[in-house]
């Protein structure tokens, strides 16, 4: 006789049973686990692909952090005059920092961290414009290819720097003199599928909305 604990086939008692009476009953919370597993990373990557992409990235360069206020006013500025370049409906100037400086209030492993993320970001297609402090304008603006000259000579620059200091936001913050930043336009990159007049056109775009409340 057959044990009432060995599970029955298929065969024996028909799809529709087995799945109610075996399947179900004895894998219910593997089942339940899974299909919720399932919902949440369909969810993930739904609300993923609506998150709004970057139409330019513009990199700022310290020795300390600039403070919420700055970052927040050249977002703005950034964005202001910015095209919607990758065609999603929104304009978005992500501003992402980096402190590069040697003072030794960051641990050494984050200062390493933060040259290699440097280093990789003359590779993102997205990134345009750089802004530096006067010591991370000194120590990288003249980095031969880095950073096109150029293209900075539209506003008066001899070399690849272009001085922010006259402009409002600049001023309201008292980032002038020895706290002034700089911006430098950088040269495209290989890896970017647009035409040089459309990449540079949106460094220009971000330029302008940081020049154009010069006092």
């Amino acid at each position: 006789m057959r044990p009432d604990n060995e599970r029955r086939t298929i065969k024996e008692l028909g799809f529709r049973v087995w799945l109610t009476d075996v399947l179900w009953y004895h894998y219910k919370g593997v089942i339940l686990f899974t299909l919720a597993a399932v919902v949440c990373v369909c969810m993930f990557w739904l609300l993923r692909d609506k998150d709004p992409k970057a139409d330019a990235v513009v990199m700022v360069l310290t020795t300390k952090p600039l403070g919420i206020q700055v970052y927040n006013d050249l977002h703005l500025a950034a964005e202001k005059h910015l095209p919607d370049a990758n065609g999603d409906g929104q304009t978005v100037a992500a501003v992402t920092e980096i402190l590069l400086e040697t003072t030794g209030t960051i641990a050494d492993a984050t200062l390493s961290e933060n040259k290699a993320k440097l280093a990789t970001s003359f590779l993102h297609p997205e990134t345009v414009v750089y802004i530096m402090d006067r010591t991370c304008m000194e120590k990288y603006a003249f980095e031969p290819g880095r950073y096109n000259a150029e293209q900075a000579a539209a506003y008066g620059a001899a070399g690849p720097v272009i001085p922010l200091e006259n402009t409002a936001w600049a001023q309201k913050h008292g980032l002038t003199g020895e706290n002034a930043l700089f911006a430098c336009i950088k040269t495209k990159p290989y890896n970017s599928k647009l035409p040089d007049e459309e990449y540079y056109a949106k460094a220009h775009a971000v330029l302008l909305g940081l020049l154009e409340a010069e006092r």
